[in-house]
């Protein structure tokens, strides 16, 4: 009986979706801060080299997204370490 009753509860445990990840939230920077992204509540500030310059910022998910003078740069965030990681295998992690 205990175990029926184990069974349902994990039964219906496996029917709940999943919890939203976190979203980032301060300033995360490479090794050597030249890439620095600023996660605020309001918007997103991306700096990046002078020569990367003009660009435009877009937000999708868990992407931040820049449209610079040399194509777009990726940066994917993952919730599990807290960081962002771009081209090239750069890490940003948070200050």
């Amino acid at each position: 009986m205990l175990v029926f009753i184990l069974e349902m509860l994990f039964e219906s445990l496996a029917g709940l979706p999943d919890a939203p990840a976190p979203k980032p939230s301060g300033i995360y920077q490479n090794s050597i801060g030249t890439m620095i992204i600023e996660a605020l509540p309001e918007k997103t500030v991306v700096r990046l080299a002078a020569h990367l310059a003009p660009f435009t910022v877009t937000v999708k998910g868990n992407k931040v997204l820049a449209n610079t003078t040399a194509g777009e740069i990726c940066f994917k965030y993952n919730h599990r370490t807290n960081s962002f990681s771009g081209p090239d295998k750069v890490q940003l992690t948070k200050r």
